[in-house]
Protein backbone atom coordinates (compact mmCIF):
# COMPACT_ATOMS: atom_id res chain seq x y z
CA UNK A 1 0.00 0.00 0.00
CA UNK A 2 1.18 3.49 -0.92
CA UNK A 3 1.77 6.58 1.54
CA UNK A 4 -0.76 8.26 -0.89
CA UNK A 5 -3.36 5.49 -0.43
CA UNK A 6 -2.76 5.59 3.40
CA UNK A 7 -2.92 9.39 3.84
CA UNK A 8 -6.26 8.78 1.71
CA UNK A 9 -8.06 6.30 4.75
CA UNK A 10 -7.12 3.04 2.71
CA UNK A 11 -5.37 1.64 5.84
CA UNK A 12 -6.57 -1.34 7.08
CA UNK A 13 -7.51 -1.46 11.00
CA UNK A 14 -7.69 -5.10 12.99
CA UNK A 15 -10.70 -5.81 15.03
CA UNK A 16 -7.75 -5.41 18.43
CA UNK A 17 -6.95 -2.15 16.76
CA UNK A 18 -10.29 -0.63 17.22
CA UNK A 19 -10.92 -2.25 20.51
CA UNK A 20 -7.97 0.18 21.57
CA UNK A 21 -9.81 3.05 19.59
CA UNK A 22 -12.98 2.64 21.27
CA UNK A 23 -11.70 2.16 24.60
CA UNK A 24 -9.19 4.90 23.64
CA UNK A 25 -12.50 6.88 23.28
CA UNK A 26 -14.13 6.07 26.35
CA UNK A 27 -11.19 6.97 28.41
CA UNK A 28 -10.53 11.09 26.62
CA UNK A 29 -14.03 11.76 25.83
CA UNK A 30 -16.10 13.69 28.04
CA UNK A 31 -19.25 14.99 28.37
CA UNK A 32 -22.20 17.61 29.60
CA UNK A 33 -24.63 16.24 31.32
CA UNK A 34 -28.37 17.36 31.50
CA UNK A 35 -27.44 19.75 34.49
CA UNK A 36 -24.35 21.17 32.61
CA UNK A 37 -21.87 18.94 34.55
CA UNK A 38 -18.99 17.59 32.68
CA UNK A 39 -19.11 13.62 33.30
CA UNK A 40 -17.32 10.52 31.80
CA UNK A 41 -18.79 8.95 28.78
CA UNK A 42 -20.72 5.49 29.91
CA UNK A 43 -20.08 3.09 28.08
CA UNK A 44 -23.44 1.17 28.60
CA UNK A 45 -25.60 4.20 27.60
CA UNK A 46 -23.50 6.57 25.48
CA UNK A 47 -23.02 5.51 21.66
CA UNK A 48 -19.75 3.79 20.57
CA UNK A 49 -21.12 3.40 16.71
CA UNK A 50 -23.78 4.77 14.64
CA UNK A 51 -24.96 1.97 11.86
CA UNK A 52 -26.06 3.25 7.90
CA UNK A 53 -27.52 0.88 5.15
CA UNK A 54 -25.62 0.78 2.15
CA UNK A 55 -28.44 1.33 0.04
CA UNK A 56 -28.89 4.80 2.21
CA UNK A 57 -25.05 5.48 1.62
CA UNK A 58 -25.84 4.40 -2.24
CA UNK A 59 -29.02 6.62 -2.67
CA UNK A 60 -26.97 9.55 -0.85
CA UNK A 61 -24.09 9.49 -3.81
CA UNK A 62 -27.26 9.06 -6.50
CA UNK A 63 -28.67 11.67 -5.46
CA UNK A 64 -25.42 14.11 -5.85
CA UNK A 65 -24.30 12.34 -9.23
CA UNK A 66 -21.94 9.56 -8.07
CA UNK A 67 -22.14 6.97 -11.24
CA UNK A 68 -20.02 4.03 -11.78
CA UNK A 69 -17.80 6.08 -14.17
CA UNK A 70 -17.12 8.81 -11.83
CA UNK A 71 -17.11 7.47 -8.47
CA UNK A 72 -13.39 8.36 -8.14
CA UNK A 73 -14.01 11.79 -7.73
CA UNK A 74 -16.10 11.38 -4.89
CA UNK A 75 -15.51 10.67 -0.83
CA UNK A 76 -17.42 10.58 2.71
CA UNK A 77 -16.99 12.99 5.38
CA UNK A 78 -17.88 11.97 8.71
CA UNK A 79 -19.00 14.67 11.07
CA UNK A 80 -19.09 14.19 14.52
CA UNK A 81 -22.13 15.84 16.39
CA UNK A 82 -24.58 15.26 19.66
CA UNK A 83 -28.24 15.13 19.31
CA UNK A 84 -30.23 17.86 21.60
CA UNK A 85 -34.25 18.28 21.49
CA UNK A 86 -35.22 20.58 18.54
CA UNK A 87 -32.30 20.32 16.20
CA UNK A 88 -33.32 17.79 13.45
CA UNK A 89 -36.94 18.21 14.00
CA UNK A 90 -39.02 17.32 10.60
CA UNK A 91 -42.65 17.97 10.54
CA UNK A 92 -43.00 18.43 14.51
CA UNK A 93 -41.20 14.69 15.30
CA UNK A 94 -38.11 15.31 17.04
CA UNK A 95 -35.55 11.87 17.33
CA UNK A 96 -36.34 9.45 19.81
CA UNK A 97 -35.95 10.88 23.58
CA UNK A 98 -33.20 8.03 24.26
CA UNK A 99 -31.06 9.67 21.39
CA UNK A 100 -30.95 13.22 23.09
CA UNK A 101 -27.60 13.94 24.53
CA UNK A 102 -26.26 10.96 22.36
CA UNK A 103 -23.25 11.51 19.94
CA UNK A 104 -24.09 11.07 16.48
CA UNK A 105 -22.45 10.73 13.13
CA UNK A 106 -23.50 12.94 10.08
CA UNK A 107 -22.46 11.49 6.59
CA UNK A 108 -21.70 14.21 3.89
CA UNK A 109 -20.50 13.23 0.19
CA UNK A 110 -17.31 15.44 -1.39
CA UNK A 111 -15.80 15.80 -4.80
CA UNK A 112 -13.21 17.74 -6.08
CA UNK A 113 -15.56 21.21 -6.75
CA UNK A 114 -14.10 24.34 -8.03
CA UNK A 115 -10.42 23.27 -7.87
CA UNK A 116 -11.32 22.21 -3.94
CA UNK A 117 -10.23 18.90 -3.38
CA UNK A 118 -12.92 16.60 -1.22
CA UNK A 119 -15.33 19.56 -0.84
CA UNK A 120 -18.90 19.25 0.89
CA UNK A 121 -21.66 18.41 -1.30
CA UNK A 122 -23.65 20.48 0.61
CA UNK A 123 -26.51 23.10 0.22
CA UNK A 124 -27.17 25.66 3.12
CA UNK A 125 -30.41 26.51 4.52
CA UNK A 126 -31.53 29.31 1.99
CA UNK A 127 -30.05 27.53 -1.87
CA UNK A 128 -32.77 24.90 -2.29
CA UNK A 129 -33.09 24.63 -6.05
CA UNK A 130 -35.74 22.56 -7.85
CA UNK A 131 -34.53 19.05 -8.34
CA UNK A 132 -35.97 17.00 -11.47
CA UNK A 133 -38.90 16.10 -9.75
CA UNK A 134 -39.84 20.00 -9.17
CA UNK A 135 -39.64 19.59 -5.34
CA UNK A 136 -37.27 21.97 -4.62
CA UNK A 137 -34.93 19.39 -3.68
CA UNK A 138 -32.06 19.53 -5.57
CA UNK A 139 -29.29 21.76 -6.57
CA UNK A 140 -27.83 22.82 -10.14
CA UNK A 141 -24.44 21.71 -8.73
CA UNK A 142 -25.58 18.71 -7.21
CA UNK A 143 -25.45 19.74 -3.91
CA UNK A 144 -28.17 17.92 -1.41
CA UNK A 145 -28.25 17.01 2.22
CA UNK A 146 -26.16 14.88 4.50
CA UNK A 147 -27.60 11.59 6.06
CA UNK A 148 -28.00 11.06 9.76
CA UNK A 149 -30.52 9.03 11.64
CA UNK A 150 -28.49 5.92 12.19
CA UNK A 151 -28.91 3.31 14.43
CA UNK A 152 -26.64 4.38 18.04
CA UNK A 153 -25.72 1.36 19.45
CA UNK A 154 -26.15 1.72 22.67
CA UNK A 155 -28.95 2.74 23.27
CA UNK A 156 -29.67 0.32 20.41
CA UNK A 157 -29.15 -3.32 21.53
CA UNK A 158 -28.39 -5.76 19.52
CA UNK A 159 -26.47 -4.00 16.77
CA UNK A 160 -23.65 -6.82 15.61
CA UNK A 161 -20.48 -4.96 16.81
CA UNK A 162 -17.98 -7.31 18.32
CA UNK A 163 -16.21 -4.15 19.83
CA UNK A 164 -17.07 -3.61 23.60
Amino acid sequence: MSKDQISRGNAGVKKSQLQKLVNNYYDVIKKKDANGKIVDLDRKKDARSAWFSKEVIDQMFAAHGCTAENSKEFGLRLYFGVHKKGVLERNGEDVPEKYHNQQTIVLVPTRLKDGVPDADLLKDDTHAFAGADGKGDGNAEGEGDGVNHSKLCPPETGCGSLID
